[in-house]
């Protein structure tokens, strides 16, 4: 063979691998673009319905379904479309769910793009009657909100099951000659007026409307004073209660709102009231370094805009720990006196040495205490009595023991 044909295998091996960067079949996804207009409403022609909602269906198995919104021009769009027939259907509010033609098929081929026809929707009817289904639903807790009276519109029902009221609705036309939208009220002793969001829906006509509304609860305030089973006194010189956390497994930390005074311990948190026709019960569950977690179930809330107070004081146990050390003396000497002896001061306590060691159990842990060592050192002439001390705030460490370094006497 010559040499100049030496490139030719490799020229028709390059050729094959470009021609079958295709795919096999050369089959691919193709594209779905197209145009929704509406009335005008008392003007002539057409103009872009933006919002309204394209569902594609694909008729050859495997059965797909797409969806895609218009934008502020009408459009929409499906991008990578397996290749065969879809079915378009449009759902907008204010119009009917299907163009005024019968509903749009469009074949889909490889690699290419198939242009919708525009689709003109027709308005809805905006005259006679519509089933408006309102799910009323408490904004903080999310349970539904039963023995209310709702309001759409002129129309009003009350009781609601699971929190669903259905009412039908006469429908009247706006200035374009559309369906009105209509306000929705919600009323009951538990629930501030006005707070509806959304706060209006639009019956249309023949069809069922359902809209979830949600309410923000009437405010209710529950008072209270935490006290410790122990060391009371020391908790509130230091403080400690006001960095306790407050909190419930069903109301949101924003609206709780807990406030506690650190000094008295006397606290208030905000909940979700009750109304007449029915109680709501709530918790409140109490945590902080250096106390077991407290749980209080099954509260009643006052009626909204009325303050309670717990029956008693919320009891919370201390965290406890062995606090454990040694005392030396400048001479070096393990103090052993009858004298001889260590003083936690804020808790008023006293441990004898043995061998220089000393113990307090039951000591409260994230609390500051003084630790205060008084010793007899043999080897002093004429002032044998010395003393030390050292701050420590006791930790839990899983042991149930707060090792505190050694104190040397002076």
């Amino acid at each position: 063979m010559h040499m100049k044909h030496a490139w030719l295998p490799v020229v028709l091996l390059v050729a094959l691998l470009l021609g079958g960067c295709d795919g096999g079949a050369g089959v691919g996804d193709g594209r779905i673009v197209g145009t929704v207009l509406a009335p005008r409403g008392g003007f002539s022609g057409a103009a872009p319905a933006q919002g309204v909602t394209v569902q594609a269906q694909r008729l050859d198995n495997p059965p797909l379904t797409r969806s895609a919104t218009t934008d502020v021009y009408g459009h929409y769009q499906f991008d990578k479309v397996p290749t065969g027939s879809w079915q378009l259907s449009f759902f907008g509010n204010g119009f009917q769910t299907a163009p005024t033609a019968r509903p749009v098929t469009v074949f889909v081929e490889s690699k290419s793009t198939s242009q919708v026809p525009d689709v003109i929707l027709s308005a809805a009817i905006a005259f006679g009657s519509a089933l408006v289904v309102v799910n009323v639903v408490d904004a903080v807790t999310g349970d539904p909100v039963n023995n209310a009276t709702v309001t759409v519109g002129v129309v009003s029902t009350s009781g609601g099951s699971n929190g669903s009221y259905s009412l039908s609705v006469p429908v009247s036309p706006d200035g374009f000659g559309q369906p009105a939208a209509q306000r929705i009220l919600v009323n009951d002793d538990a629930h501030l007026a006005g707070s509806e969001q959304p706060g209006s829906v639009i019956p249309i006509a023949n069809q069922l409307v359902s809209v979830t509304v949600r309410v923000q609860p009437g405010q209710a305030v529950v008072q209270g004073a935490l006290r410790a089973s122990s060391f009371d006194d020391l908790y509130r010189q230091n403080g400690t209660y006001s960095r306790i956390t407050i909190s419930s497994d069903s109301i949101d930390p924003s609206f709780l709102n807990p406030i506690i005074d650190s000094g008295t311990g006397r606290f208030s948190v905000r909940v979700p009231g009750s109304s007449s026709a029915s109680s709501r019960r709530f918790s409140l569950i109490f945590s902080g370094q250096g106390f077991q977690v407290k749980v209080l179930s099954n509260l009643i809330a006052p009626r909204a805009n009325q303050t309670s107070n717990l029956s008693s004081d919320v009891l919370l146990e201390p965290a406890l720990v062995t606090l454990e050390g040694t005392v030396v003396t400048s001479g070096g000497t393990l103090p052993t006196g009858q004298f001889d002896q260590v003083t936690l001061l804020e808790l008023g306590q006293t441990s004898s040495l043995i061998n220089g060691t000393f113990f307090f159990a039951r000591v409260p842990v994230a609390v500051p205490l003084t630790v205060r060592a008084t010793a007899t050192n043999p080897f002093r002439v004429g002032s044998p009595n010395e003393s030390g001390f050292v701050r420590v705030t006791p930790a839990e460490n899983g042991s149930g023991r707060f090792v505190v370094g050694a104190i040397t006497t002076r």
